[in-house]
């Protein structure tokens, strides 16, 4: 698997380490490696979804999950049997928690 230049965070800054392979992004919290695991809790609501990992040194991470969608539109004429563009509109996301206060 072929793995890109890792991109380090800040420790002022949400501290990870972010990795992109092939198709997909990878996010390591090297901050918990070495912790042992007290706990593990999934919980889910209508607008909370977290996983939470409490540790036995007192300390916990919270990965909280948004689930959302992109919307994009466009209208085309397709009369010519090729797709020209006659408008597109700003790409609309859904809420999240965060966006919404």
């Amino acid at each position: 698997m072929k793995t890109s230049k890792a991109k380090k965070q800040s420790r002022d800054s949400k501290a990870w380490t972010e990795r992109k392979r092939d198709l997909r992004r990878v996010v390591e919290f090297s901050e918990v490696k070495g912790r042992v695991l007290e706990s593990a809790l999934f919980t889910t609501a209508f607008d909370y979804h977290a996983l939470v990992l409490d540790f036995a040194d007192k300390t916990s991470l919270t990965v909280v999950i948004d689930p959302c969608f992109l919307v994009s539109a466009s209208l085309s004429d397709i009369k010519t049997g090729t797709q020209q563009v006659l408008r597109q509109w700003r790409k609309t996301q859904s809420m999240t928690y965060e966006s919404s206060h």
